[in-house]
């Protein structure tokens, strides 16, 4: 997901493809496939309220940083959710970044279809300057 000001602007869910092998941790019989938008995955929105929030319950642990990529994963055996990468470089405006583009165009979707993102950050950054002008 991508967040602005602790505000959700979109958020993708990428699955593993069902040709990968699970990975097996013997020690404890479980397994499962650990996806890092791998060629085969398949993109979609994600709409998982439960996701959603635990990303931007990340995001508040950076509160100077306006502009986050956050990777949450779910524990498929007890679905309990990690937050494994806070990505604050900026390059996450994947609304027109060549990835971004690039895997919509594949995938079939908008990303800012999901919650009016790009219009949606133009109001969250337009709050942000008044806010500092005062």
């Amino acid at each position: 997901m991508t967040s602005l000001f602790g505000e959700c602007l979109w958020s993708e869910r990428i699955e593993a493809s069902n040709k990968r092998a699970p990975q097996i941790d013997k020690g404890k019989g479980v397994s499962g496939t650990i996806v890092s938008s791998s060629k085969d995955s398949v993109y979609k929105l994600n709409y998982d309220e439960e996701i959603i929030q635990f990303g931007l319950a990340a995001h508040r642990a950076f509160p100077k940083i306006p502009l986050l990529g956050i990777d949450v994963i779910r524990d498929a055996n007890t679905g309990k959710l990690y937050v494994t990468e806070v990505n604050a470089s900026g390059y996450v405006w994947h609304f027109t970044s060549p990835k971004g583009l690039q895997t919509q165009a594949q995938f079939g979707y908008r990303l800012e279809s999901q919650f009016d993102g790009r219009r949606k950050a133009a109001g969250i950054l337009a709050r942000k300057a008044m806010e500092h002008a005062k």
